[in-house]
């Protein structure tokens, strides 16, 4: 069994409560951004635009990835 640690404001309402789970959900990538969004009851641009309030970001692109995808997306490109 999985297990999800969140600090809950004891003021927090159930609308926010579902939005803390989606964005641990997302963040620790075991949702993608439309299950997230639809856990929190939000559309999808509605929970980036969250997601951005926040400074999580959208795209966990690491620096490696990006050096090792260029050259293959410049192929694809034709060039």
């Amino acid at each position: 069994m999985a297990s999800l640690v969140l600090d809950i404001p004891d003021s927090a309402t159930a609308d926010e409560v579902r939005l803390l789970v989606a964005i641990r959900l997302f963040q620790e990538g075991r949702a993608s951004s439309g299950y997230a969004a639809a856990v929190a009851g939000l559309d999808r641009p509605a929970f980036w635009d969250e997601l951005g309030r926040r400074g999580i970001p959208l795209i966990d692109y690491e620096a490696g990835e990006l050096e090792r995808d260029l050259p293959i997306a410049s192929g694809a490109r034709g060039e």
